[in-house]
């Protein structure tokens, strides 16, 4: 684990080595030692698939993450929320170009994934451009959909609505010994909301509809808001 906070080594998970500094500089030394005594790509691949299989042995993949990924194209940016099913993005999107997968790393800033889609695709129009939310951070920025209306800024806002703060609650139960607070929310009809503000939505489940629904949102030229449930 390479991280700019050494209080946060090991924090989360067991990890083998760790260290704690500047993150540009660190990547940099790590490249500089690949390139004089690394392996070659394809032994790097194959222990890539033993990390993906390993994986799979201990949980079931999300079907959103496949039909996501099958749809978007390559060069589609994604902007991920801190939500506690968008960390499986982590393990399960492929990214194949830079700057094509958006997290909030540093600060973990929940609601960043509506606004800073938004500034991809004002940036980026001719690229399709994925915001993938939790119930909890959607809401949060949720009024900046009034301005991808406004404007016909043609986003993508995937938003599952699990009714609570699950990645603090994780976080709670973990650090003090199961005692959760403030987690459970009352989630109103997101999609709803959504159509309020000038915005095409709808609420889906199972993932082949939610496959259907995501497929057609990306060709409508306007934002949409599909509400997975």
């Amino acid at each position: 684990q390479l991280d700019p906070d050494a209080a946060e080594l090991g924090r989360e998970v067991e990890i083998a080595p760790g260290a704690a500094g500047d993150l540009r500089q660190g990547l940099e030394i790590l490249l500089e030692a690949l390139q004089e005594d690394g392996l070659p790509q394809t032994e790097w691949d194959g222990l890539l698939d033993q990390a993906k299989k390993a994986i799979a042995t201990t949980r079931t993949p999300l079907p959103i993450m496949a039909a996501m990924r099958e749809a978007m194209d390559e060069n589609a940016v994604a902007v991920v929320d801190v939500t506690s099913i968008a960390y499986r993005a982590f393990d399960e999107f492929p990214v194949y170009q830079p700057r094509t997968f958006l997290y909030p790393c540093y600060y973990v800033t929940l609601g960043f994934a509506v606004p800073a889609a938004i500034g991809a695709k004002v940036a980026c129009p001719q690229r399709q451009v994925v915001a993938f939310c939790g119930d909890g951070g959607f809401q949060m920025t949720a009024c900046e959909l009034a301005t991808a209306a406004e404007y016909g800024i043609g986003v993508v806002f995937v938003v599952v609505n699990d009714g609570g703060l699950l990645a603090i609650r994780g976080s709670q139960e973990q650090t003090f010994s199961g005692r959760t607070i403030d987690t459970d929310m009352q989630v109103p009809h997101l999609a709803d909301m959504a159509q309020a503000m000038g915005v095409r939505g709808g609420r889906v489940g199972g993932a082949d509809a939610f496959a259907a629904a995501f497929a057609e949102a990306l060709q409508h030229p306007g934002p949409t808001v599909v509400e997975v449930m």
